[in-house]
């Protein structure tokens, strides 16, 4: 469930970063893409999210009938079922701890997915992780564990009598990775 919820995620923000007008500007990405290892195959990089977040709006406002726009509403609604809030409404991200203008990243590997996003507030952020993971993914159980003087958070799902990861995420100054 949750490698569909990343593939829908990436989907999205590859359709939205098709209108993006970073392109060619100078812009703080740094941040974000030092944070992807260089063997990653592909990488997505929103600057600023908010931006991006536009421009997928006016993309669904355009492919409104017709079978792009049955593809898009479906990932909109699994999107919006997964994060817990509307992908298009700036004000959720922003609930959720993440500062847009610090934008996104994704490393597009099948064996290890990696999304870097900016936060306003790692706390908030950390609380809404682990509430919509208990919701979609039973990953109620909260380990830490430290790896090079960085603190990472595992969330676990009982199954049976086995304890099965969910979700890793770590915080590397004002940037999460998960």
């Amino acid at each position: 469930m949750i490698r569909r919820a990343l593939v829908t995620i990436t989907i999205l923000l590859a359709t939205a970063a098709c209108g993006c007008d970073q392109c060619g500007k100078k812009t703080g990405t740094t941040e974000l893409t030092r944070m992807i290892s260089a063997d990653v195959p592909a990488v997505l990089l929103l600057p600023n999210l908010a931006t991006s977040i536009g421009d997928f709006d006016a993309l669904m406002k355009k492919f409104s009938v017709g079978p792009a726009a049955t593809v898009l509403n479906q990932a909109k609604i699994m999107t919006t079922k997964q994060l817990g809030f509307d992908p298009l409404d700036l004000k959720g991200w922003q609930a959720a701890g993440i500062n847009p203008a610090l934008g996104m990243a994704v490393g597009i590997d099948p064996a290890r997915p990696l999304f870097v996003v900016g936060l306003s507030d790692a706390k908030v952020f950390a609380a809404e992780i682990q509430k919509r993971m208990k919701e979609i993914a039973a990953a109620d159980l909260v380990t830490e564990t430290e790896v090079d003087s960085v603190a990472i958070t595992t969330l676990s799902a009982k199954v049976g009598e086995r304890t099965v990861p969910q979700l890793h995420y770590a915080f590397v100054g004002n940037l999460a990775l998960l």
